[in-house]
């Protein structure tokens, strides 16, 4: 799959929220979806945008994994088809999708495989928080 440089970044660009791309497509250069974490400030461009991506046919329904956490760790995924929106209320929780991102880009560059999925969720986890049992608990959904 390549880059969705279309309507999403068209739609996101108007919105002058950043946004990069994460997960399997950047650090392998393809995969079966495209992740893009967006940064919102909360508030009013949170709930913008959420409106903007559900009234475009947006939802959290139609995947895996959403989570909402406390407000300094928050974010919520919103896919149609295979692009998937990772709306990140503060610049903490963007940076541990993009740092997760680079991490597995570097590692990839060392040789390391990163085409397992739960490699690429145990990077980002660890770069993240650094918990080992939420690591586990987090790899533990593919089984």
């Amino acid at each position: 799959m390549e880059y969705p440089l279309s309507a999403v970044s068209v739609f996101l660009e108007a919105r002058g929220l950043p946004f990069e791309f994460v997960g399997s497509v950047p650090i392998n250069g393809s995969g079966e979806d495209v992740d893009i974490a967006v940064l919102t400030t909360g508030g009013v461009d949170r709930d913008d945008l959420i409106t903007a991506l559900v009234v475009s046919g947006f939802t959290t329904k139609q995947h895996g994994y959403e989570r909402l956490g406390e407000e300094d760790d928050l974010f919520v995924s919103y896919r149609l088809g295979d692009v998937n929106i990772l709306v990140c209320s503060n610049q903490r929780t963007y940076e541990r999708f993009t740092k997760g991102r680079d991490f597995c880009i570097l590692l990839k560059s060392l040789g390391v495989s990163t085409d397992d999925k739960r490699v690429r969720v145990a990077i980002h986890g660890m770069v993240s928080n650094g918990d080992m049992k939420q690591v586990l608990k987090d790899l533990s959904r593919f089984k």
